[in-house]
């Protein structure tokens, strides 16, 4: 994976360049499938977009990447109840709160 991808993507993102974002994090998910931040931040790229179900596609590879990631529940929950998938936002909810109680 090159990094310069992840962080031009990051720089997108904290600039509002969404389109950008996105591109730029799936060039680096292509270089390195397994890194499960690329995934979040491209969940979070496309759910500011109002693309929920490819949002919630990038939450789900995060969270099977990395079991132990509260932050990518916890999004995955939020853009779960977005597209009316209510039973699965309460269990990824619960689940972030399992991992980090302090999201309560």
């Amino acid at each position: 994976m090159s990094a310069s991808d992840f962080s031009r993507g990051n720089e997108f993102l904290r600039n509002g360049q969404l389109e950008e974002a996105i591109a730029a994090y799936q060039k680096a998910i292509g270089q390195n499938p397994d890194f499960y931040l690329a995934y979040q931040n491209l969940g979070e790229a496309l759910e500011k977009l109002g693309r929920f179900d490819e949002a919630v596609q990038a939450y789900q590879k995060a969270v099977e990447l990395k079991p132990e990631a509260a932050w990518s529940y916890l999004s995955l929950s939020r853009v779960l109840r977005q597209v009316g998938r209510f039973e699965e936002a309460k269990k990824a909810g619960d689940r972030a709160v399992e991992i980090e109680p302090k999201l309560v």
